[in-house]
């Protein structure tokens, strides 16, 4: 599900250090995986 995967990317980008918790992340995905111009969800969220 999307938020399975954005919740995994949220996890990876904490542990890798890209993010710090406070920061303010958007993530962006569609639910047609490797389709372009089928992006349907942005979702903005600060990281706890």
């Amino acid at each position: 599900s999307t938020d399975a995967v954005f919740s995994q990317a949220m996890k990876v980008a904490l542990s890798s250090g890209l993010v710090d918790s406070g920061d303010t992340v958007v993530l962006v995905g569609g639910s047609t995986s490797g389709t372009s111009g089928t992006t349907n969800t942005i979702r903005v969220e600060i990281l706890d």
